[in-house]
């Protein structure tokens, strides 16, 4: 590691002289205004989003909804969480199925407390307000019809229940605060739930990118990048477990990052493994986290002087990551193969061109239940882009830049690199599935702007940076999600 070692730096050899960085710093004026903009910006998308237009909203709200009733989401046994298996199939004494949908028997099966005519009555109640607010207009793929009495009828055989509870319980426990609202004000208030979470995640980011970089500009450039991505501020009005696992990740990452740069001590980076297991229980593209808190041990050569602790916590890491499978599995997640066939055929389609294609596309940006995308020009112009300062943040972590710790650096695309391969063995391309590491990513395409050119072309660099974000923003918002949601029905 000695090529990536900052002693060639001024900012690094400041930051070791005080033992501390811009991270340490009581928070500015600049912080708070930054976190203002913030608000209001996440505001804006809260208002703009139409009601059940985030995907796979209206089951991850359902989920909720029952927790936040007083139910419990173990199962019916008592060993193995809802060991209970549905009865269904040729060999089985009855087929459920002739007197209950799918979707309403996986979740009977999650919620032992909870009675059929109860989850077909939720179901039903959210159903009338996706119509009330033509879902069915707004979602091509949908069939554009209406009165429709079970989530089969939307989408067959799908259900939340089979994710992890963590996120769950968090937003039961929230919209327990307000009961007796209707299923339109829950859903307002389960929003504004993942609006804080946004904001939450978007400090983390500005906290990480002070320590990763002693350029304030720099460093500021990094974290518009986090709180201005359009698919990433459109998660500010989306009920979804992406909402959380992506702010759980962003403090493991900020941790991560202020470790390298001398300020974290035991306690803090105790803390942040702590949080990456419980994000484990969120959802599974939390798992790079354990990775990327193994990976800083190994870079931070200050502190770790042999081999015996990287080597502790990466059994460690190994035994929480494999107890965490084991639930996975008796959670009857779908993440999960169940044989090495199924395996293979998931890294055949996670590697196909339809699914990476798929991912960037919805990274960039897609609308109505990614049924209507981006244009093609638009497409070609963000990726474009991005793909250089992608490039240009190798060319800096070869070389170094100023106010660029390339210990960090490296950490950053390493970090990525493994978030990536999560959706590659899912064998779907989401882009959302990649923001867990949106710190690092962020913090990638910034280095990506020093790559060439003297200080004065850096900071043109930076200012071009920062205004063709909010461009892409306000095209994102402006001409593709407002015309696509509200002005194009049934297109």
């Amino acid at each position: 590691m000695g090529c990536l070692h900052d002693a060639d730096d001024p900012f690094a050899r400041a930051r070791e002289r005080t033992g501390a960085s811009h991270a340490s710093e009581p928070r500015s004026w600049a912080t708070r205004l930054f976190l203002l903009a913030v608000l209001l910006h996440g505001l804006v998308y809260f208002a703009a989003l139409a009601p059940w237009m985030g995907e796979d909203e209206p089951w991850h709200f359902e989920y909720a909804s029952y927790v936040a009733d007083g139910h419990a989401p173990w199962g019916r046994g008592r060993v193995e969480f809802s060991n209970t298996a549905l009865q269904t199939g040729a060999d089985a004494p009855y087929d459920e199925r002739w007197d209950h949908s799918s979707s309403q028997l996986q979740v009977r099966r999650r919620f032992a407390s909870l009675e059929h005519e109860a989850i077909a009555a939720r179901q039903a109640q959210i159903l009338a307000s996706m119509e009330r607010h033509h879902f069915y207009a707004r979602v091509d793929w949908s069939g554009g019809f209406g009165g429709r009495t079970d989530f089969d009828q939307v989408q067959p055989v799908f259900t939340a229940t089979t994710h992890s509870p963590g996120y769950y319980l968090v937003l039961g426990a929230w919209l327990a605060l307000w009961p007796g609202e209707s299923i339109d004000g829950q859903l307002y208030w389960a929003r504004a739930l993942s609006l804080i979470l946004y904001v939450l995640t978007c400090w983390a980011g500005l906290e990480f990118a002070r320590a990763a970089f002693t350029d304030r500009t720099l460093a500021l450039a990094a974290a518009l990048v986090v709180a201005w991505l359009p698919m990433h501020a459109r998660q500010a009005a989306l009920v979804n477990n992406d909402v959380l696992v992506r702010t759980l990740s962003a403090f493991v990452w900020m941790v991560c990052a202020r470790r390298l740069a001398g300020v974290a001590g035991r306690r803090e980076f105790a803390l942040a493994v702590v949080v990456a297991v419980l994000a484990l229980f969120v959802k599974t593209t939390a798992a790079a986290g354990l990775g990327v808190l193994l990976l800083t041990l190994v870079l931070d050569t200050r502190r770790v002087r042999d081999a015996r602790r990287v080597l502790l916590f990466a059994f460690g890491a190994a035994l929480a990551l494999a107890g965490v499978i084991a639930y996975w599995h008796f959670q009857h997640s779908p993440v999960l193969p169940r044989n090495v066939a199924s395996f293979l055929m998931r890294i055949g389609r996670g590697f196909s061109s339809s699914a990476l294609r798929e991912l960037a596309t919805t990274w960039i940006g897609a609308f109505n239940w990614y049924s209507r995308p981006l244009s093609t020009p638009a497409y070609t112009v963000v990726g474009g882009a991005t793909l250089a300062l992608l490039i240009g943040g190798i060319v800096v972590l070869a070389r170094g830049a100023a106010g660029v710790s390339r210990t960090t650096l490296l950490l950053c695309v390493l970090g990525v690199l493994i978030q990536c391969a999560l959706p590659v063995l899912r064998g779907v391309g989401h882009g959302r599935y990649l923001m867990p590491a949106l710190p690092a990513i962020a913090a990638w395409l910034a280095a990506g702007s020093c790559a060439w050119g003297s200080d004065r072309a850096r900071k043109r660099a930076l200012r071009l940076l920062a205004a063709a974000l909010v461009l892409y923003d306000a095209c994102f918002l402006w001409a593709g999600l407002a015309p696509n949601e509200y002005g194009v029905w049934g297109a």
